[in-house]
């Protein structure tokens, strides 16, 4: 009887240390999968609100081509019109800046777009890029994508 009772104590204990090592391994994966929500959560709004000033520019493109005469700026729903708020502003959405930047875009003699000055600057044509930052000092972080408009 005591060598079934020392058997069944040293089950007892290697099911325990197991149980201990698969709730470890749990709690850790619970716990990255939250420090991973917290880092892409504003990542991927950032993303979206790049997106966003994208189809904004695109919008305004469309009603006058002329408003792209500016550098840098930020963006303004009124009523169902984007409007640009200026040069060298910006906008606040929650704890996100987002910018737009405008930039000529040159062409080499065979048309193909180069890095300016070129053979010409395109006037029918514009980069450009959208800015999302969000944080301070070291935990700040910036999405930037870029795109070409065209007057067409």
């Amino acid at each position: 009887m005591p060598r079934n009772l020392g058997v069944g104590l040293l089950e007892l204990v290697l099911a325990i240390a197991i149980f201990g090592v698969i709730a470890s391994a749990v709690a850790s994966l619970a716990a990255t999968g939250l420090d991973v929500s917290v880092v892409t959560t504003p990542l991927i709004r950032a993303e979206a609100y790049a997106e966003e000033a994208f189809s904004a520019v695109r919008t305004m493109q469309d009603r006058a081509w002329n408003e792209f005469t500016i550098a840098t700026s930020g963006l303004s729903l009124v009523g169902d019109n984007w409007t640009l708020l200026g040069e060298n502003t910006s906008e606040i959405i929650d704890e996100f800046t987002r910018r737009v930047f405008f930039s000529s875009v040159c062409r080499d003699a065979t048309h193909e777009i180069t890095v300016c000055p070129g053979a010409y600057t395109d006037p029918h044509a514009k980069s450009l890029t959208a800015e999302v930052s969000w944080g301070t000092g070291a935990s700040a972080r910036v999405v930037s994508a870029s795109t070409l408009l065209t007057n067409w």
